[in-house]
């Protein structure tokens, strides 16, 4: 069950973007977006779709957010509804199928393919939803509906923890289930409100988009940070027991103080200033963390690895939800009807860099030894490589703003 602990803490990706320059503006007024919605009590229904859609996010990142490639493109043909509530259904499902595998390759269908694949179908859209619902407030709005995963992390964990000595494994994982069933309801019966809007896209994986060098410096760079992304999520309770003798008790409660972090990170800045750019946000974030994943390789005690970890949570609340902000940045997606299209390849390149990240690390680790600075700081240049890029796509961005 691990599975279903780990990373309901951080899940790829969400909005925050802010408060637009004129030409921004100007785009948005052009488009469908009216700056009237973030006043539209409707709109603030889809935060809450969000954050009950976030707070059923599990370990299945990969697919959560590789799926986006298939569910962006459908998101933006009108599937809105189709997609929430197919995707919570096998969410479910899986769950339940999960509670009576009783061998490896069931346990793979069920949790990690069926409910892997409802997460992927329900993420994209509901993303895409609250970012087409809000201008000036998107960011804040997206990172309410992003702190469902830290809910997660921590209701989750309590219930298995709780019910597993009681009520044993099958119908612990039952009651979990049960508790994404009331979250699918609630982010359903909210997204059936209304009809969607239809944005058709020219097609569902537009290889033409790489031909501009701004959405591929991003591309590239979403790729560099989720190979480091969850990095120390994977390590902090390993790293905590082996080079710093903590208990399998408090080794757990670290996630928790990265859980707490996580939550300041996604909403605290961006209510406190809603005047720099996403990308600039993005920027922002990608450094913090160069700093943040080098400095871990000088913790050499227990109370500074937990500022640590708190300080990690911060950093990663904040990568959690700069990217997607970005996406909707005009520089990188011209047209609202490719939102979508191109949220779902930009998370896709994340994906995979997720997938490919910690076994990658996992090989410079010497867990016996406690000798893990290889891998720190592998991942400390993996996410510079990433603030490079970013930087540069901020310099290009920015002469295209001023041209216009």
């Amino acid at each position: 069950m691990k599975s279903l602990e780990g990373v309901y803490l951080e899940s790829p990706p969400l909005h925050e973007v802010v408060k637009e320059e004129p030409c921004l503006r100007d785009h948005h007024k052009a488009s469908d977006h009216r700056p009237e919605a973030a006043e539209n009590f409707y709109a603030w229904l889809y935060v809450v779709a969000g954050f009950v859609t976030y707070v059923n996010i599990s370990t299945q990142v990969f697919l959560a957010m590789g799926f986006g490639v298939i569910a962006g493109p459908l998101y933006d043909r009108g599937f809105l509804r189709t997609l929430v509530g197919c995707g919570s259904s096998l969410q479910v499902f899986g769950l339940m199928m999960t509670s009576i595998a009783g061998r490896y390759y069931q346990h793979l269908l069920a949790q990690g393919i069926c409910v892997g694949l409802g997460m992927g179908l329900a993420y994209v859209p509901i993303l895409g939803e609250v970012s087409r619902k809000f201008t000036t407030k998107r960011p804040i709005a997206l990172g309410l509906s992003s702190t469902g995963a830290c809910v997660g992390g921590v209701i989750y964990p309590v219930i298995i923890g709780q019910l597993i000595p009681k009520i044993g494994f099958g119908w612990t994982v039952r009651v979990v289930a049960f508790v994404n069933l009331g979250c699918g309801l609630l982010a359903f019966a909210i997204v059936c409100r209304r009809p969607t809007q239809v944005h058709p896209s020219r097609r569902a994986f537009d290889l033409t988009a790489f031909r501009e060098m701004p959405f591929t410096f991003f591309t590239l760079a979403m790729f560099l940070v989720f190979v480091s992304y969850y990095v120390p999520l994977t390590y902090v309770p390993v790293f905590a027991q082996t080079a710093l003798g903590a208990s399998d008790d408090l080794a757990g409660y670290l996630l928790a103080a990265v859980n707490a972090g996580s939550l300041l990170g996604r909403t605290v800045p961006y209510m406190l200033n809603s005047k720099v750019t996403p990308i600039r946000v993005f920027c922002f974030w990608t450094s913090a963390a160069v700093i943040v994943l080098f400095g871990w390789m000088g913790v050499t005690n227990m109370s500074g690895f937990i500022v640590w970890c708190v300080m990690w949570g911060v950093v990663s609340g904040g990568l959690a939800t700069a990217p997607i902000a970005a996406v909707s940045h005009p520089v990188l997606t011209p047209s609202p009807g490719e939102l979508g299209t191109r949220m779902g390849m930009s998370l896709l390149a994340s994906a995979i860099g997720d997938l490919i990240g910690p076994p990658i690390m996992g090989a410079l680790v010497d867990v016996s030894g406690a000798h893990y600075t290889y891998a720190q700081a592998v991942s400390g240049v993996f996410m510079a490589l990433a603030g490079i890029l970013i930087r540069q796509l901020r310099k290009v961005s920015d002469d295209k703003l001023h041209k216009q």
